[in-house]
């Protein structure tokens, strides 16, 4: 080429058209490519082949052995995917861990006084859900349930002025609160409490009204009526060995005859059948045992009357 051009350059030679000068610099670019290429195809023979890529079979944990961390560290198929877990560097959380552990389990019991001498009782125990407990106050004693929230609500006629409201727990443990009731000294209130499911029915009969008429304060008509007298029932029976009470609250102003029914039943006819009253004046509670022999089985259905147990205690039949 240095050659054809120095000649070209000197004009010793006869003039080349420019027609075959370009088909002549065509044909020599064609050759100078085709011995590139042929050189690097050589080459590429020539060159070793690539090593051959080492898929990994066993993973370290970082932060922790894997004796620690309960993590797989081989796997029997490297062609398999590896499971998520391989990659945590800490060990996963249990899923039976128990979320009590996150909560403080002592329980706690709360009370306030609301109008009309009642208070308000709160107990809470987050590690006792579903647990049986016994409410006692004054003399009054009635069962209870820890509900699914682990808490425990109650509105509970306050007998006795110091307001000591003490929950048991069935293994044994006891938490109490103390909040006095100076409402209580004028308030008037009689109760009857039991075991069981065989109750009794608590009536208040005001201004001489009788059975199931206007003034008949009773568990189907608790009130407050007219004359301002009211019932409340108290005490959980979905429980084992379940305590129950009728509370009734005296009217401020007029006069109230207090009875109460012990229904015959197949469970207790020929039995004795226990239970206790409680009676509440000028702040302070008092309580009396109250033993029933109740008829035999062939009164079942009807109902022993127990009249005046303010006072002097009648028992007739209804």
């Amino acid at each position: 080429m240095a050659f054809l051009w120095s000649k070209l350059s000197q004009g010793s030679v006869r003039r080349i058209g420019i027609r075959r000068l370009g088909r002549f610099l065509a044909i020599l670019a064609i050759a100078l490519a085709a011995g590139h290429l042929a050189q690097t195809v050589a080459a590429r023979k020539a060159a070793p082949p690539l090593a051959a890529v080492n898929v990994p079979t066993k993973i370290v944990a970082l932060s922790a052995s894997p004796e620690a961390t309960g993590l797989a560290t081989k796997t029997d198929d490297p062609s398999k995917p590896l499971p998520l877990n391989h990659f945590f560097l800490t060990p996963p959380i249990s899923q039976t861990l128990d979320v009590d552990l996150l909560h403080d389990c002592t329980p706690q019991l709360a009370a306030s006084v609301e109008p009309g001498a009642m208070v308000a009782l709160t107990l809470r125990a987050p590690c006792d859900r579903g647990a049986r407990v016994v409410v006692a106050h004054g003399g009054l004693t009635v069962t209870g349930r820890v509900g699914a929230n682990g808490r425990l609500a109650l509105d509970i006629p306050a007998m006795d002025q110091t307001g000591r409201f003490e929950v048991r727990f069935g293994d044994g443990r006891r938490i109490e609160v103390l909040h006095p009731v100076p409402d209580l000294v004028g308030v008037k209130r009689f109760a009857v409490q039991w075991l069981g499911l065989d109750g009794f029915i608590l009536h208040g009969f005001e201004n001489g009204a009788d059975f199931g008429g206007p003034g008949d304060v009773s568990p189907n008509q608790p009130g407050p009526v007219a004359t301002g007298g009211w019932l409340v029932t108290l005490g959980e029976q979905a429980v084992d060995n379940p305590l129950m009470a009728q509370v009734y609250t005296y009217p401020g102003q007029g006069v109230a005859d207090i009875v109460v029914e012990a229904p015959v039943t197949a469970a207790n006819c020929g039995q004795e059948k226990l239970a206790q009253t409680l009676s509440s004046a000028a702040g302070a509670a008092e309580v009396v045992d109250l033993t029933l022999a109740m008829p035999d089985c062939s009164a079942v259905g009807d109902f022993l009357v127990l009249k005046n147990l303010a006072s002097d205690m009648k028992v007739a039949a209804k």
